[in-house]
């Protein structure tokens, strides 16, 4: 479909992540600077360098009540603590078995291609250094700025000078807004002038509401693109906002065309703003806009995937660093918010993130086994939805604090 109507929020299609090989040769190139200096700052340049990963000491099991936090900033720990985002992985959470159509095709190691004239083997990366999403902190006295959408319109913000957007195809960039509250992000952002920027997508997002669509985010499901991001001030001990690695929130996760499924409906949106194209779930609203033709797996966009509370996830022979990703996986979850390129399941950090611990949450030889680990032990939570987020019934660990 070619009329304005129909493409008006039409996605891209090149959300790739790097391989490891490329990776790699990749290891000398900075990540994209943030704009929060001590907080969402470029990751170190001293970090650059792959170390050998530390072997794994024997330290007590990681949990998301280690440290208590008073309270939370929404730029750096976005959304309600009703937020899908937010709500831990409830003891009603009903689980695919491990070898249901689901679950099993989530963890195969190669994948046919669509004609299946040929395969990909499947490597389970984290997207930081490209195809990631920066976050830019403006203030007042920031220049102000005309971003232009072809088919989103005109919106006047303020961006600090020194943002830029993500390295690779997809170019995401966020700003958030001097107030600390409201979030401008964009898809295929490039820079004109010093005052003028042209995106292929803009999108408003209160970063203390729930961050879900429709059309409140670019990302493929609807929602808002910083949602699950893994952040700086997460994982590095060094910068001023670190707590103790507790990841408190539930992680996105992008999927490969032959793993996403796509069960009927033309490209388009309804009067609401969701998606025609169907095969998505809750808390999805959309999909990529063109899965009638490239779609063919069976696992819909927005599902909950997690580690089941059966598995010990100290025996898995991860790092600590691996292991409290593991543990956000098993404790809150991880939603399906995007496609990615064949031959990749990827989660995201924000691009600050220094590379040292991107490269022992990697594993020996950046060779992603360790992501490949928690792969292979997550499944697909068949339950929940608005009325039973994360499966409904109790849950083991405390909301997210309110907002400072």
């Amino acid at each position: 479909m070619t009329s304005h109507h129909t493409t008006r929020r039409r996605k891209g299609t090149s959300r790739r992540a790097l391989s490891a090989f490329a990776l790699t040769a990749a290891l000398g190139v900075g990540a994209s600077a943030c704009g929060l200096p001590g907080q969402l700052g470029a990751a170190d340049a001293a970090n650059q360098a792959a170390p050998a990963p530390a072997a794994a000491p024997a330290p007590a099991p990681a949990t998301a009540t280690a440290k208590s936090v008073a309270t939370r900033n929404p730029v750096l720990w976005p959304f309600a603590a009703t937020s899908p985002w937010n709500t831990p992985i409830g003891s009603g959470a009903k689980l695919e078995a491990a070898n249901g159509p689901m679950s099993s095709l989530l963890h195969r190691p190669s994948l046919p291609s669509k004609d299946g004239s040929w395969s990909n083997d499947i490597v389970t990366w984290i997207n930081a250094t490209q195809y990631s999403h920066p976050i830019f902190q403006a203030k007042s006295t920031d220049p102000l700025v005309t971003v232009t959408s072809e088919y989103h319109g005109t919106v006047k913000i303020r961006m600090p000078a020194s943002a830029t957007p993500a390295n690779g195809d997809d170019r995401h960039m966020h700003i958030v807004s001097p107030d600390g509250k409201t979030l401008t992000e964009l898809w295929l952002a490039n820079k004109t002038s010093a005052t003028t920027w042209t995106a292929g997508r803009i999108a408003t997002v209160n970063l203390t509401g729930s961050g879900l669509g429709p059309d409140a985010g670019v990302r493929a499901y609807g929602g808002s693109a910083v949602g699950g991001l893994i952040r700086k001030w997460e994982v590095d001990p060094s910068d001023p906002n670190y707590t103790d690695g507790v990841i408190r929130h539930a992680v996105a996760i992008a999927l490969p065309s032959g793993m996403l499924k796509y069960s009927g409906g033309d490209p388009g949106y309804d009067a609401n703003g969701n998606g025609t194209a169907k095969g998505y779930v809750w808390p999805a609203t959309e999909q990529d806009y063109d899965s009638p033709y490239t779609y063919y797996g069976s696992i819909p966009m927005g599902s909950l995937l997690t580690i089941p509370k059966s598995v010990n996830v100290d025996s898995l022979g991860l790092s600590p660093k691996a292991k409290a990703l593991a543990k956000a996986i098993q404790d809150y979850g991880a939603y399906v918010t995007d496609r990615v390129g064949d031959g990749t399941v990827a989660f995201y950090a924000e691009p600050s993130v220094p590379m040292s611990w991107l490269s022992d949450v990697a594993g020996p030889d950046w060779t992603g086994s360790q992501l490949n680990t928690i792969r292979q032990k997550m499944v697909v939570v068949t339950n929940s939805g608005p009325s039973s987020v994360g499966g409904g019934g109790t849950r083991p660990i405390s909301a997210a604090p309110a907002f400072q």
